[in-house]
């Protein structure tokens, strides 16, 4: 892995950036209880290229315990999905998402972004023809590297879902399954999502409600944030997004959203 100076500049307190690490990831960069971002010129995929510019970073702290987290679950993950009980959840959330997808007629020829990709539970959902099209992001190594052995068609990236290293405009449909109860400031996310979006782009996201399993989850190590649905669609509505459709089951809420007209 070839270490470079970072981008020249300075933080708030005046320390340097730090540096600058183009590994096989292209995205994630760990210096100094910071995150660094470096968007690389362009990412071709499939016969087009997105764009990618600008350098970012962004405080360590929520990003590292929920990295720390997925780092102790990776080993266990598919055993995990298929506990009995929890398996019944994940299966109806699964077809849940699927009937939105059928709702969303994605053309084969659409950019695709599934932030929080993980192992890629998402991706099976898309026709097969659509995956060369799939840029899948996640913070974890380990569940990338299982990703890419499951679909070596598809594109992954490392990196933070609240700075997207895609150019403004350049995405078709987001898709936020399973992510957002990780992330304290939806509304930052959110607004992300749309920056990266087209304007008749279309985003898939969940969100965990407020109930007792829900809580329960905080004790696997990564704090997770429920929010009614009245609190999810407010902060879409003010980020600009108007809902579509939605659907709910035992521990999740699924919404198909899309840009205000």
């Amino acid at each position: 892995m070839r270490l470079i100076p970072g981008y020249p500049g300075r933080d708030p307190i005046g320390k340097t950036r730090g540096y600058a690490s183009f590994g096989a990831e292209k995205s994630l960069l760990l210096h100094s209880k910071k995150l660094l971002y470096i968007r690389k010129d362009s990412l071709k995929i499939s016969g087009y290229t997105i764009p990618v510019t600008k350098i970012t970073d962004c405080p360590m702290k929520e990003s590292l315990k929920l990295k720390k987290s997925w780092d102790r679950k990776a080993p266990f993950y598919e055993w995990i999905r298929n506990f009995p009980g929890l398996s019944w959840i994940l299966n109806a959330e699964n077809r849940a998402v699927g009937r939105l997808f059928e709702e969303m007629s994605i053309p084969e020829d659409s950019k695709i972004l599934d932030i929080g990709t993980g192992d890629g539970n998402v991706i099976e959902l898309f026709p097969e023809k659509s995956r060369k099209n799939i840029i899948g992001l996640d913070t974890n190594k380990a569940m990338l590297t299982r990703a890419r052995i499951k679909y070596p068609g598809t594109h992954f990236l490392q990196g933070d879902s609240r700075f997207l290293p895609v150019q403004d405009n350049s995405i078709n449909v987001v898709t936020c399954i399973g992510l957002s109860e990780y992330i304290e400031d939806l509304s930052l996310l959110l607004k992300e999502i749309k920056r990266a979006l087209s304007a008749r782009g279309l985003l898939l996201l969940t969100i965990s409600p407020k109930s007792i399993f829900t809580s329960l989850r905080n004790l696997t190590g990564a704090t997770v944030y429920a929010r009614s649905s009245e609190e999810a669609e407010k902060i879409c509505a003010n980020q600009g997004f108007e809902v579509r459709k939605m659907s709910r089951t035992f521990m999740q809420v699924q919404y198909l959203v899309g840009i205000k007209r």
